[in-house]
């Protein structure tokens, strides 16, 4: 689990290219210029008897209220190839198109490493940068590690069997074939895959192995996770701490305390567990943008994954 980002800054919530391949690259940071995206799909059952303006407001909360009735009656979002008014009611089987001009944010020019390669089984293992997230989301589509994977390997489709956050590094298992997917998921689910993650925070002196167990809740649209009462749900176990040469580290972020990596297995893969872990402990990771202080988005360097 790596997260390098400057401990001053504060940070806020908020297939291949269809439209724009070209990449601009940049000392450190990997760019993309503008673009125009389409996104489609069909009306979910949540979706019927709604009307389409609140359902973009309260599905896609990315944009305001005030750009989606603009976008609906400039004809960028359409229902069933045609332009309705923002109080049009959604149906069974209405095909929705959302036309929108992305601006995706840079992020590390760190090379996309494969580790392994089996063609004729279809996997394929890749070491994952940091601030890089693994699927599209919100304002990334091209600057995910599928896509980047996709065209390194020149592959059409690809399909995650594990995840990671943005933020983390480490090793991903990907598959070219979709009816193969579930059978490695599964692997992950049912706990034959024991995952170790690695975190540097300020040196601390802490029996090991140690256990570390708590209820851990997320509520949806916000950033923080939570430790409540309640029964455990999120279990971690500290395995080693080892004291480590802070020089390299006080480059990016100045005059730090004693530092160690800490290596930690999960047993349960809550939303922000390891981070919210070592925060309980009190020893946040270092450059942690969340916890314990939430930085501002624009304060984030993807220079520095």
């Amino acid at each position: 689990l790596s997260v390098s980002k400057h401990p001053k800054k504060r940070r806020r919530r908020g297939g291949w290219g269809f439209f724009m391949t070209e990449r601009v690259a940049a000392p450190g940071l990997r760019r993309l210029p503008p673009y125009w995206h389409e996104y489609k799909t069909r009306a979910k059952t949540r979706w019927y008897g709604r009307q389409i303006l609140e359902v973009f407001t309260t599905e896609f909360r990315d944009r305001t209220r005030e750009y989606y009735i603009w976008a609906i009656h400039q004809g960028l979002c359409t229902v069933n190839g045609h332009t309705v008014q923002p109080t049009y009611i959604l149906q069974n089987n209405d095909f929705l198109v959302n036309r929108v001009h992305k601006h995706e944010p840079a992020v590390t020019n760190a090379p996309v490493r494969i580790l392994f390669r089996d063609d004729a089984m279809g996997r394929i293992v890749v070491v994952k940068p940091g601030s890089i997230p693994v699927h599209a989301t919100g304002r990334y589509h091209h600057h995910t590690l599928v896509e980047m994977v996709k065209q390194q390997a020149q592959l059409s489709n690809l399909y995650t069997s594990n995840r990671l956050d943005r933020l983390t590094s480490g090793l991903l298992l990907f598959t070219k074939h979709k009816d193969v997917r579930g059978a490695y998921q599964s692997l992950f689910a049912e706990k034959k895959v024991h995952k170790t993650y690695q975190a540097v925070a300020e040196f601390r002196r802490l029996p090991t192995p140690l256990q570390w167990s708590s209820h851990l809740t997320k509520t949806p649209g916000e950033i923080q996770g939570r430790i409540a009462g309640g029964e455990p749900n999120a279990f971690t176990t500290l395995e080693s701490i080892h004291p480590i040469d802070k020089a390299p580290y006080e480059k990016v972020h100045g005059p730090q305390p004693d530092l160690g990596v800490y290596t930690l297995k999960p047993q349960t893969g809550k939303t922000h567990q390891l981070r919210l872990h070592m925060w309980q402990a009190g020893v946040p990771i270092l450059g942690d943008p969340v916890y314990p202080t939430i930085f501002p988005e624009e304060a984030e360097d993807m220079a520095v994954p």
